[in-house]
């Protein structure tokens, strides 16, 4: 799993440590955590809050193909089972077959799993320093934060997550500063393609290399790219966004399939963080 800020890498001047990268995803008591450079510290600040909450699960939706009366949960789970009924499965371009058996499902789940843990970890942590480095940015969060946990009576639902906005803003512009991905790799499937850019012919089989985190720092796509401007994600920033000039997750037939499952857990984790903590850096504006 390539990430483009390995460990002791400066980023804006700082060194990204294990003990840094882990802070939050560790505890969420009050800490001071100091990096092995002793470059950077971000410590959690306890807010004044009623008690500590849990998100209700989402409810199930009724199955609607006829002769089922169970319940479709559109899980990962649902997800295995369904292909074991469809029976073998083949790649339609090269042919290879595989049985969808008890232990592939099992392996695709650990997969799953552990394959969300560190990306989520690091746009979690990035997304943390980086409303320590703005606090007007971080105030603004908690006030939707508080508002969603008044409204839920202090037990926020998956639907209330998922309908908050400018936390999606601020976690969208995080991955897009700091993308869990360097580059995407593709291979032509077909031939007779051709770049837009300087009319390349693209014969099948050549494998293509995409600069996700390039794309994402370009000027001509996103003014100041350095900069954390949240707004850039709102309903009307989106539409200024060219296709294909942001994928954090990739895109197409081959986007992430642990998309939704990782931005449900780094936004629950954000949600539980800052209802109760706030979050401050020694240097907080200094880059």
């Amino acid at each position: 799993m390539m990430i483009p800020y390995a460990l002791g890498t400066p980023i804006r001047g700082h060194t990204i440590t294990a003990a840094t990268a882990l802070a939050f995803e560790c505890s969420f008591e009050p800490r001071s955590v100091v990096s092995g450079s002793a470059r950077v510290r971000v410590c959690g600040v306890p807010r004044s809050v009623s008690r500590a909450a849990a998100i209700k699960p989402r409810a199930s939706v009724p199955a609607t193909h006829s002769g089922d009366s169970a319940t479709k949960t559109h899980d990962f789970s649902e997800l295995c089972v369904a292909l074991q009924q469809k029976g073998t499965m083949k790649d339609p371009t090269t042919g290879y077959t595989i049985e969808p058996t008890d232990e592939l499902m099992a392996a695709q789940a650990f997969f799953l799993f552990i394959a969300g843990v560190e990306p989520s970890a690091t746009g979690m942590f990035f997304t943390l320093y980086e409303l320590a480095r703005h606090p007007e940015i971080q105030n603004k969060l908690h006030e939707e934060v508080d508002e969603v946990f008044k409204r839920c009576d202090d037990n926020p639902t998956y639907e209330a997550v998922m309908e908050m906005s400018y936390l999606d803003m601020v976690l969208d512009e995080s991955m897009g500063v700091y993308p869990a991905i360097d580059n995407l790799v593709r291979r032509c499937t077909k031939d007779g393609g051709v770049l837009p850019a300087g009319q390349i012919r693209v014969e099948k089989g050549t494998v293509i290399h995409i600069p996700v985190y390039a794309l994402q720092h370009d000027p001509k796509y996103y003014p100041e790219p350095e900069k954390f401007i949240p707004e850039r994600f709102s309903e009307e920033g989106k539409r200024n966004i060219k296709n294909y000039t942001y994928m954090p997750f990739g895109d197409g037939h081959r986007i992430c399939i642990g998309m939704r499952f990782a931005r449900l857990q780094v936004k629950t984790g954000l949600l539980h963080l800052l209802r109760h903590f706030r979050v401050q850096t020694r240097d907080a504006r200094s880059h």
